[in-house]
């Protein structure tokens, strides 16, 4: 039986898929920076199914903060039913397979798109998915919703320049929905392909001397935009509402000053670091269709956009600093730019390999050249030899002796934080609030002051200073600490490996001179009884996010005043008293949820008509 030449090339691409997962499905998980992030934010969608009560707040880290501000959104909801069938750290393990999946066989459709060649779209998947750029975040950072960004750009990329190309109304309507969920999954990913899907555009439109093909552009973009508002709009127009007016004095005052934490991954004394080179063959192909491939209108856009991205990445005469927006967008980096530079190279790499073997009257010339990026595979393999936990998946990194001390934790009644000097994702384990710590290196997810306070809590405690009171203060009932490092509290739980210290000078996550009762806690609420002789005041251990936390007592909505760091307090009247604090959607919110749906209705009438 005679081999079809696309079983041959299937086949390849299933070889590189399963060569790539298998460490994946050993027990254990790699060391990465951003793992920690992800699984708790895992656990907290699990948590809401479970509960079915789904929350904009996230409680557990940092004294809570809105789930998608400053984060990304559509990697979550793509994910969420993994998230709610397995365990958080399984999830991480399935949804990096999910994401080399779509790396790899969507870049082989989005080239199969552009060219209807499967031994180009072949040579061109392998060379975006073996690029380090992009084994790095799978293995490295652990960065999962840029992961998938990086995973998903081909295919945003490869359908915009379809759209130029081609007079289709259900090209433009999957372009402008491929853009849309590039930017939900990560905006400094995404900003670098619109602003090279620009690039395409203006070369369409010097090509075809036509504002109308230039406008089908333009309506792409703004259809990606709306289809995004949901999101988008509360970022921008919310980014400054977990701070107070500088107007009153906070109740408390702050303790230290600021120092900084740094992450990466060590092995053997050496600190990797992210490597943005591809592949030498890749790279070599590409610079070869860059030069000699010509009278071909796809492969121009790409030579484009591969000029531009390699000018923007390298900020070459400053280009990036004229781009409004574009610093805060991009986190102040243009390495962002990488992920448009691979994939113009990889594509003009594809074409290229094919050229050659049309030349030579040969298809050997592409297997020898998969052959030579699949040596790009060892590479991404071997950087699992350094940073593998050989444990348990469910223990992520954390030795068995944590996470008794952590179950100790979760046995114990009552609503406190927990002071965790080990470990990762802790609040995955003990159901309390987590002080936060595994979280410092993540600005974006808390307020400014609040983050500041816990980076120089923990710089401070790593030389040996440790305030109870200040740490009582915030919520911090129990400190988990390795045996060998002695600390002057009451021992409360030991393993021989793992203690558990309790802080004597805890104070309530409400607290107040007030008697206190009946507290439930909901994942965006807070309700209990307050009975007192004397109006007082009630400090809550949750932070502030105007407009959407309100206080109501017996019914009645009341004003929110500041408690240092960034927490919330009321006045409470004399007698008894039912309070609640509830986490309530806006009118922003909704408004930008409509216009999200506005667009999704008109575009299917429009495509339908």
């Amino acid at each position: 039986m005679k081999i079809k030449k696309s079983q041959i090339i299937y086949g390849i691409l299933v070889l590189v898929f399963i060569l790539s997962v298998l460490p994946w499905m050993k027990e254990g998980i790699p060391f990465t920076d951003d793992y920690r992030h992800h699984a708790s934010r895992a656990w907290f969608v699990k948590e809401e199914f479970k509960q079915m009560q789904f929350s904009e707040w996230m409680p557990y880290i940092y004294g809570g903060w809105p789930f998608f501000h400053f984060y990304h959104p559509m990697f979550y909801l793509i994910t969420s039913p993994i998230a709610v069938l397995f365990n958080p750290i399984l999830f991480l393990k399935i949804a990096t397979i999910a994401t080399y999946a779509i790396a790899l066989f969507g870049t082989f459709y989005a080239a199969k798109v552009l060219f209807k060649d499967e031994e180009i779209a072949m040579i061109t998947a392998i060379a975006y998915f073996m690029s380090s750029h992009f084994l790095f975040h799978a293995t490295v950072a652990g960065a999962l919703p840029r992961l998938m960004a990086i995973a998903l750009v081909p295919l945003a990329s490869s359908f915009f320049i379809k759209a130029l190309e081609e007079n289709s109304k259900k090209m433009v309507a999957v372009s402008a929905v491929l853009l849309a969920v590039l930017f939900m999954t990560h905006m400094s990913v995404a900003v670098p392909v619109f602003i090279i899907c620009f690039m395409y555009l203006l070369y369409n439109t010097y090509l075809n001397k036509d504002l109308k093909s230039f406008g089908k552009g333009v309506l792409i973009f703004m259809i990606a935009v709306l289809l995004s508002a949901a999101w988008l709009l509360p970022l921008l127009l919310e980014k400054d509402y977990g701070n107070f007016p500088e107007s009153e004095e906070k109740i408390g005052a702050p303790y230290l000053e600021q120092s900084f934490r740094n992450f990466g991954i060590h092995h053997n004394g050496q600190h990797y670091i992210r490597s943005n080179y591809f592949g030498y063959a890749t790279l070599a192909l590409a610079i070869i269709g860059l030069l000699f491939i010509r009278k071909n209108n796809t492969v121009n856009f790409l030579k484009v956009g591969f000029i531009a991205s390699i000018f923007l990445y390298f900020n070459i005469f400053s280009l990036l600093n004229y781009i409004p927006l574009l610093k805060t967008a991009l986190t102040g980096s243009s390495s962002y730019f990488i992920s448009a530079v691979v994939f113009n190279a990889a594509m003009l790499a594809g074409m290229t390999a094919k050229s050659l073997s049309k030349t030579l009257k040969k298809n050997y010339p592409i297997y020898l050249i998969a052959a030579i990026i699949l040596i790009e595979l060892y590479p991404g393999l071997n950087a699992f030899s350094y940073g593998w936990s050989g444990q348990k998946t469910e223990n992520f990194i954390n030795p068995p002796a944590l996470i008794q001390a952590w179950d100790f934790i979760k046995q114990q009644e009552g609503n406190f934080a927990v002071f965790s000097s080990v470990g990762q994702a802790s609040e995955i384990y003990h159901n309390k609030q987590e002080f936060g710590f595994d979280w410092i290196g993540c600005p974006q997810c808390v307020q400014k002051e609040t983050y500041r306070i816990h980076n120089s809590i923990w710089q401070n405690f790593t030389k040996g200073i440790k305030d109870d009171e200040q740490l009582g203060y915030l919520g911090v009932k129990y400190y988990v600490i390795p045996c060998q490092h002695k600390v002057e509290n009451k021992l409360a739980y030991t393993n021989g490996a793992v203690c558990v210290y309790e802080n004597e000078k805890f104070k309530p996550m409400i607290d107040s001179e007030a008697k206190i009762s009946d507290v439930k806690y909901g994942l965006d609420s807070l309700s209990f009884t307050s009975e007192s002789e004397k109006t007082t005041a009630a400090i809550i251990k949750i932070n502030y996010f105007k407009p959407h936390w309100r206080a109501y007592i017996n019914g009645n909505e009341v004003q929110i005043s500041e408690a240092w760091p960034e927490f919330m307090s009321i006045s409470v009247p004399a007698g008894q008293n039912k309070v609640l604090f509830k986490y309530e959607t806006n009118t922003l919110h909704i408004v930008s949820w409509f216009i999200t749906f506005l667009t999704i209705v008109l575009g299917v009438y429009y495509i339908r008509k």
